[in-house]
């Protein structure tokens, strides 16, 4: 006899002293395909991905490679776990550019590395996954996670950094965003995104926009990551009326100096430096 599987026993499922967290995500992806056929007994793909979200934190680790880069393990990205790298260096030797000059320049052989800019999902995937794990229980990876930390940190305070994410305001009909922008992995969701600026906080009814910005509708954590890190609230800022022909801008990061706040602001078309980023999918 087939019985429901809830969400509360898959998070008795997830603490089970047989069950670590490694083989977690083993059975939770079993559990999806098998979703796919007899989907009315199972807990949804939304409920599960929550939880191998945050069971994905307790998997991180970090490491620092040649002192160029930090690579990331266990990163949760797009329903899987993912291995992260982050360049120490600004890309060319900090210079600004628009987003559309930095796909230019990803694609020039001055781009030695091959790195990529990260999408607001992956910047928050990774930021999350960090915030977590200040307080690891191991003494260099603590360290590790604060030097990595205070990169982002430093990153944002002093610049407004660049985005692979775009967003398209359109006149008519649903907006656009695309997340990895003009690169063969780019992802395009449809959403009404115009709408006021504000603060990103528990009671700001902005799941769904940050669903699409950041990869998650958790306004709890999107509060708490970004105001440890930057010592700012987070403050959405969007175009607030439909255009009356299409819009095109990037999401940019960082510290307003004009009002108080964290900036996730989708509006902007002006240049920006960028970090370098590469990631694939964990084997």
């Amino acid at each position: 006899m087939t019985s429901k599987i809830t969400p509360s026993k898959i998070e008795e499922l997830s603490y089970c002293s047989f069950v670590d967290d490694n083989a977690y995500f083993v059975l939770t992806d079993a559990l999806q395909t098998i979703g796919d056929k007899f989907g009315e007994y199972l807990v949804s793909d939304a409920d599960l991905n929550e939880k191998k979200r945050k069971i994905s934190h307790r998997l991180f680790h970090i490491e620092d490679l040649d002192d160029t880069r930090f690579r990331l393990h266990n990163i949760y990205l797009d329903g899987k776990l993912h291995i992260v790298d982050q360049g120490k260096e600004l890309l060319d030797n900090g210079h600004n550019h628009t987003q559309d000059q930095w796909v230019e320049w990803l694609k020039s052989d001055a781009n030695e590395d091959k790195w990529h800019l990260a999408s607001g999902p992956l910047y928050h995937a990774s930021l999350a996954a960090l915030h977590y794990n200040q307080d690891h229980a191991d003494e260099e990876q603590r360290n590790l996670i604060k030097q990595c930390r205070e990169m982002h940190a430093q990153d944002f305070k002093k610049h407004w950094m660049m985005t692979s994410t775009r967003i398209i305001y359109n006149s008519h009909g649903k907006d656009k965003m695309i997340h990895d922008y003009d690169s063969p992995q780019q992802k395009e969701i449809e959403l009404d995104f115009v709408g006021p600026d504000g603060y990103i906080t528990q009671k700001s009814n902005l799941e769904r926009e940050m669903n699409a910005l950041f990869g998650t509708s958790d306004l709890e954590e999107v509060e708490k990551v970004y105001s440890a890190l930057t010592d700012e609230k987070p403050r959405l800022w969007r175009n607030n009326y439909k255009p009356r022909v299409e819009d095109q801008r990037a999401l940019v990061l960082g510290v307003s100096n004009v009002i108080t706040s964290f900036d996730v602001s989708a509006v902007s078309f002006i240049v920006r430096p960028g970090r370098g980023w590469s990631w694939r999918q964990k084997d």
